[in-house]
């Protein structure tokens, strides 16, 4: 932020979406800034410009109105090195757009510039227009310049008001203002347009960003071939200016915003895949939370007689599965793609496993081999679950339980398992008799408490 003062400059229409951010840019670098507004005593026009950064060392607040124009600016452009023109009247509604929207629009401008040769002071006026006084004509070109103008019959003949501007980033725009503004080279029209698109490849870009938002893909009344009409900045560009924001980062930005206002809902999904983005903070989910509980037992009481399923089930429709087999079913699922790490298959390959390299581990009271049979365990089971379910008193009593269990490998496994975790004291690893009682134990009691 620069900290020294220039201007004075005038900028009117300072309330609104160009002119506000116009206003914060040029206070960031150091301009005294004398803004026109309509009705300064409009709070809610007025304090976020008052609540701007310098903007008490910098900032006035003057009233000005484009319908009565004629020497009520000559006050506030007095004195004053430029004027950033902003401001106009928009009414799309207007059933006499001539009268209440061009006309006036016309007679500012006009005022504007008479108060401005009459100051004496000013040194360039800045005038924002739109991609309408460009490109209006009956039949589009594929691309438009400074030197191109819309056709006034053919405006008149249909009547409109106002079009939509091309793409460009707000602060790209109002950096773009300024620029023009210092440079000494400046002079005409510049058009300021960072990209160019169709409705249908804006409305593709959105749905592959925003995937969550239903984002309409088809429009009525409008061509699905509609050609890209492509407004050229070359002559801004030659000059020295560069854009900063592409158009994703526009609307990302667009977006980020009306999410922070809440003027648009995030998406259950959205919520679950990216949590950072919860418009809720700590407090909003404790009051939240408060709130259910301060009403919970009104609910139950609201639900406790209905039964969902009864009118459905009037009408003949009989439910096949109990709740045991809906988990079941989840469960086998979850087994087949390996996201639950169990299976009698992979229990078999682990004790093959163990047999390959019989030799190498019979001697579990070396704890080099110990480690190597973990390691095989650890390898092809990929968890303690294995060990743990062949333990465990509730596992099914069948033939491939009962072999293994009686198999002296089994056995090793368990013990070598046991001395690797400190379960049973490092002595009994070599003591024949605690074995035939491990084993003993395990046939009796599945191992269901022989770790104690």
């Amino acid at each position: 932020m620069e900290k020294e003062t220039k201007g004075p400059v005038v900028v009117t229409g300072a309330g609104g979406y160009v002119g506000s951010w116009l206003v914060m840019k040029l206070l960031q670098k150091g301009y005294e800034v004398r803004a026109t507004v309509r009705d300064p005593t409009n709070l809610k026009k007025v304090k976020p410009l008052l609540d701007l950064p310098r903007s008490k060392e910098l900032l006035s607040i003057w009233k000005a109105d484009l319908n009565d124009v004629e020497g009520s600016l000559d006050e506030v452009i007095r004195g004053s090195i430029g004027v950033f023109h902003v401001a106009t009247p928009m009414n799309f509604q207007s059933k006499d757009p001539e009268n209440e929207v061009i006309q006036p629009a016309i007679n500012g401008l006009l005022g504007i510039l008479r108060s401005c040769k009459n100051a004496g002071s000013v040194q360039r006026v800045i005038f924002t227009s739109s991609a309408g006084t460009v490109n209006i004509e009956e039949h589009q070109a594929a691309s438009y310049d400074e030197s191109c103008w819309s056709d006034l019959d053919f405006v008149n003949r249909v009547k409109m008001t106002g079009w939509q501007v091309q793409f460009v980033h707000l602060d790209d725009l109002c950096d773009a203002h300024i620029f023009l503004f210092e440079h000494p080279k400046a002079n005409g029209r510049y058009i300021c347009s960072s990209y160019d698109s169709t409705i249908y490849d804006l409305a593709e870009m959105l749905k592959n960003r925003y995937p969550t938002y239903d984002i309409p893909q088809k429009f009525k009344d409008i061509d699905p071939d509609i050609k890209c009409v492509s407004f050229s900045s070359k002559k801004l560009m030659e000059l020295g200016f560069k854009y900063k924001y592409t158009l994703e980062e526009m609307f990302d930005d667009a977006i980020k915003t009306c999410r922070e206002k809440k003027l648009i809902p995030l998406k259950i999904e959205e919520i679950v895949l990216d949590a950072e983005k919860l418009p809720l903070n700590t407090e909003e989910i404790v009051l939240a939370a408060e709130k259910f509980e301060e009403n919970k037992e009104h609910i139950a009481v609201k639900f406790k007689d209905i039964d969902p399923s009864k009118k459905f089930m009037e009408l003949g429709f009989n439910y096949k599965y109990t709740m045991e087999e809906m988990f079941d079913d989840a469960i086998n699922t979850y087994r087949e793609k390996k996201l639950i790490p169990l299976n009698t298959e992979e229990i078999v390959l682990a004790a093959e496993k163990i047999e390959e390299n019989n030799e190498q581990i019979a001697d579990t009271s070396n704890t080099n081999n110990t480690h190597l049979l973990y390691k095989h365990i650890s390898q092809l089971s990929q968890s303690e679950g294995y060990i743990k379910m062949l333990l465990a008193p509730s596992q099914p009593q069948n033939d491939f339980h009962s072999t293994l269990a009686r198999s002296p490998d089994y056995t090793r496994m368990i013990l070598a398992y046991s001395h690797l975790n400190g379960a049973i004291p490092n002595h009994l690893s070599t003591d024949i008799d605690g074995i035939h009682k491990l084993t003993e134990l395990a046939l009796l009691n599945r191992h269901s408490n022989w770790h104690q």
